[in-house]
């Protein structure tokens, strides 16, 4: 920052990376908060228009695949490591979890037991008894008990502190809470930057 605006001379160069959260409008302005200072801005709309970028707006959308494509065409994961420090949306899946011993337990237990009663139920009933195991055995194999909880689906605007990483996760700052996130780009499925929002399919 630039404590003393009257050493700026003709010849200097200059730079900003500020980052804005919109609090109003006007009918030639955007007021903003400025983020991580505070205090209010009135911004007109054409130097909105031609130099800052948005976070979550986009005239378009393109669909991707995870990693690229053997024509050069980037994935989704490389469209979000050559993004710079620019604000942006990213959706991403959070990391796995491992089930408690106690809950799995219980839904595995409770899957018997549900498939015992039906068994039971055939009994004294019409149906074959065989034939009312076997389609609760198919269901065990279509639908296993699984040890761990799928991560949830989240979304996240902000932008990225660091652009390099060893292990895949990025450190991501949350504009909405101004605390840092960690990102895995594998479980990256959509992201949002410069006016374009790239997904990958069912996303």
């Amino acid at each position: 920052m630039i404590k003393d605006v009257s050493k700026v001379k003709k010849g200097d160069f200059l730079s900003e990376t500020t980052y804005y959260e919109v609090t109003g409008k006007s009918y030639d302005t955007v007021i903003v908060r400025v983020l991580g200072q505070g205090g209010n801005l009135s911004i007109g709309n054409s130097v909105v228009e031609q130099h800052l970028h948005s976070a979550n707006l986009f005239d378009s959308e393109v669909e991707v695949t995870k990693a690229d494509k053997r024509d050069g065409t980037l994935g989704i994961r490389s469209l979000f490591l050559e993004h710079g420090a620019d604000i942006c949306t990213v959706y991403f899946y959070k990391q796995d979890s491992v089930k408690k011993k106690g809950i799995l337990k219980a839904e595995r237990e409770a899957q018997i037991e549900s498939a015992i009663a039906l068994v039971k139920k055939a009994r004294n009933g019409k149906r074959n008894m065989l034939d009312v195991a076997a389609e609760e055995f198919a269901k065990f194999q279509e639908n296993p008990i699984l040890e761990i909880v799928p991560g949830e689906l989240r979304k996240m605007i902000g932008y990225k502190l660091a652009q390099d990483s060893k292990d895949g996760r990025y450190m991501f700052l949350d504009v909405e809470i101004m605390q840092p996130r960690p990102v895995n780009v594998n479980t990256i499925v959509a992201f949002i930057k410069n006016n374009v929002r790239y997904y990958v399919k069912g996303h």
